[in-house]
């Protein structure tokens, strides 16, 4: 994807083996290990099929944007995936300080998002749609969600998890809104399973 201050612009996965690791910066000046880099986001970031395994550097999302930049548009509809973040950002989503905003569609495949981040999927304003797959995310702060977005899960399986004891929700989110219609969902959270995390306005959860 993109260089330091660089966006991702298009990137299309149909299949194969991939392995993308972003290099070590220094500070927390991180890039996304499939997108943008440094200060700048991805644009476009489509996968339909292949094992794709996906680790940033620090500070930066595993599949999505550098620190302080937006995620874009990211779409997972088949394939093994797996997205590695690191430091304060997203497995897949937006990195560290973006506060943007982005939408991510999973309609298909194996997504998985180990414990290695503070997001598992999201961040900031991101508008997240679950419609088919199996999708593993654990976080920190939040398993699935952000701040300020929208979460809609109407299928696949769906698990996801946080674990700060005090502060973090496995789905869901400050001011976010969620929507379970369909799907099988299993949520845990240190502090919430659905819902806020601890500060914040609650936002509305319809199942």
């Amino acid at each position: 994807g993109g260089g330091d201050r660089q966006k991702g612009g298009t990137i299309i996965i149909r299949g194969g083996i991939i392995n993308a690791t972003a290099g070590v910066q220094a500070g927390n000046d991180g890039g996304a290990g499939i997108g943008g880099g440094y200060l700048n986001g991805a644009i476009s970031i489509i996968i339909s099929g292949g094992t794709v395994t996906a680790t940033s550097a620090h500070c930066g999302a595993g599949i999505g944007s550098g620190r302080q930049g937006a995620c874009g548009y990211i779409e997972i509809s088949g394939g093994t995936v797996t997205a590695n973040g690191n430091g304060y950002s997203a497995g897949i989503g937006i990195g560290y300080q973006a506060g943007s905003s982005g939408t991510i569609v999973i309609s298909g495949g194996v997504v998985k998002v180990p414990s290695k981040s503070s997001i598992g999927i999201g961040g900031g304003k991101v508008n997240i749609q679950i419609t088919g797959g199996t999708v593993s995310a654990t976080g920190a702060s939040y398993g699935i969600g952000g701040s300020g977005g929208s979460i809609v899960i109407s299928g696949g399986r769906v698990t996801a998890a946080s674990t700060t004891a005090s502060t973090s929700t496995a789905i869901g989110g400050s001011s976010t809104a969620v929507k379970i219609s369909g799907g099988t969902v299993k949520a845990t959270g240190k502090y919430q399973g659905i819902g806020r995390a601890s500060s914040g306005t609650a936002g509305t959860v319809t199942i």
